[in-house]
């Protein structure tokens, strides 16, 4: 089992486990959202919010996928792709406790097209113009 919470503390989740690798989102949203050149996530089994439900604030992105904050810190938790139904949650690798991901690394990377030009790509994975196929 893994644990996250926001940086605030009002919202905790745990999850029985994590996927085995990172997925890298360079869209424009995920940029500006993270205040970097990327956002990491990772896809989380058995998510569960533990603590704070009611101050989850969501936002729907593009119609296909939608976040979840703190409505108090506004720090990202986690994201739900809302067109194919089945897909876990992908919970935001910074919101993890400790070393959760332990070995995580990159295997997707998403939106390359949008890719700032001044970031390199520097580790392997498959890279995707847009969503990798559902």
């Amino acid at each position: 089992m893994v644990t996250g919470s926001c940086q605030c503390g009002a919202v905790k989740f745990k999850a029985d486990g994590l996927a085995p690798g990172v997925y890298k989102c360079y869209c424009a949203f995920c940029r500006k959202i993270s205040g970097g050149a990327f956002q990491a996530v990772i896809g989380a089994q058995g998510f569960e919010v533990t603590e704070g439900a009611d101050a989850v604030s969501p936002f729907n992105v593009s119609g296909t996928y939608v976040r979840n904050h703190c409505g108090k810190c506004h720090t990202f938790l986690w994201g739900q792709v809302t067109v194919a139904p089945g897909i876990p949650p992908y919970v935001a690798c910074g919101a993890l406790d400790g070393d959760a991901m332990g070995e995580g690394r990159p295997v997707e990377h998403l939106f390359v097209r949008s890719k700032v030009s001044w970031h390199e790509i520097g580790e392997a994975g498959t890279r995707h113009d847009t969503y990798p196929p559902m």
